[in-house]
């Protein structure tokens, strides 16, 4: 997190530990909003800094697409889910 911090990625953090609350459940990106994240944590976010924060945790690791954490999600062809992130098993555990 200290490395995100230090490559500009600051509303990582908070983020993750946003998206922690949810364990393992997937999360769509919609409801992850600047409105949100200043509303969970007091510190201020705007729409970059989601986006921002959003790729470097992405990037990093802590967070995953739904299928990258449960290889046996497969999908048909008629899903059409929004587009969804979920925080890796390992993370969930260490955030707990």
């Amino acid at each position: 997190m200290d490395q995100l911090a230090a490559e500009g990625y600051v509303p990582a953090r908070p983020l993750l530990r946003m998206v922690s609350l949810l364990a393992t459940a997937p999360m769509p990106l919609p409801l992850i909003t600047p409105g949100l994240l200043t509303a969970a944590t007091g510190q201020p976010a705007t729409i970059a800094g989601v986006e921002t924060a959003l790729a470097g945790l992405y990037r990093y690791g802590p967070l995953g697409l739904p299928e990258d954490c449960n290889p046996r999600s497969q999908p048909t062809a008629n899903d059409n889910p929004p587009a969804r992130v979920v925080l890796r098993p390992l993370v969930s555990e260490w955030c707990s």
